[in-house]
């Protein structure tokens, strides 16, 4: 957890938007790996707005996929599916089919 904080401090001061959405979205992984789940959550929207913010159609699919893990986790099945199916939007518009696929097997 840690080094996560660092990278994203590092990326930070770059103002390296690829790299502090990877770092926000690391520290989301192991708050949700620890059950700290408002704080993963927190992580996860904070790497969302600025995949948005720069257009990453790519890195934007996938913290939707990971926040829909998230949420189904937690039993928020509704809300999970619902960050499933913008990232399929993202998907197919960009004719990821290994990605669709994965986010396929998460909401089955």
């Amino acid at each position: 957890l840690q080094q996560h904080k660092q990278a994203l401090s590092i990326a930070q001061k770059l103002r390296d938007p690829w790299r502090e959405s990877g770092a926000l979205q690391a520290t989301a992984r192991v708050y949700r790996a620890q059950g700290q789940y408002p704080r993963a959550e927190q992580f996860y929207q904070q790497s969302l707005r600025l995949t948005q913010q720069v257009n990453n159609r790519y890195r934007e699919a996938w913290v939707l996929n990971s926040l829909g893990l998230m949420l189904q986790d937690q039993g928020r099945y509704t809300e999970a599916l619902a960050r499933y199916q913008q990232a399929m939007v993202i998907y197919r518009d960009q004719k990821n089919i290994p990605d669709e696929a994965s986010t396929l097997i998460n909401i089955g």
